[in-house]
């Protein structure tokens, strides 16, 4: 569900937990959301098409690059050293699409309710 409220539609978060040896069906998804609530829907329309999700090798993750300190890891699979990152896809607004990020993942992180007060889009 983090992966939705990170602004990824169920069929690409479906596909993203697959690839990370998770399967999951976007109904699935779908019924965690409904059972989150409105915590998981009112992150998703902020953050929808505004982010990307990339696995790497951690190791590729720490190359030097412009956009490193623009990335978010939200999960590492320590069998194959990949991580998952979360980052802004628009160069206009990082600080305040990577601020979204952090609430999602601090709201996702203590289970929800209430939707913490930040920027709105």
């Amino acid at each position: 569900m983090l992966l939705y409220m990170l602004g990824l539609s169920y069929r690409q978060a479906s596909a993203v937990l697959g690839e990370l040896g998770m399967p999951a069906s976007p109904a699935t998804i779908l019924g965690d959301v409904r059972a989150y609530r409105m915590g998981a829907e009112s992150f998703h329309q902020r953050l929808r098409k505004r982010t990307r999700v990339l696995r790497m090798p951690l190791q590729d993750a720490g190359a030097a690059s412009p956009d490193q300190s623009q990335r978010v890891l939200i999960a590492v699979n320590q069998e194959d050293g990949q991580g998952l990152f979360v980052e802004p896809r628009e160069s206009d607004h990082v600080q305040e699409i990577l601020g979204l990020i952090s609430l999602a993942v601090e709201h996702w992180r203590q289970g929800g309710g209430s939707v913490p007060a930040g920027p709105s889009t």
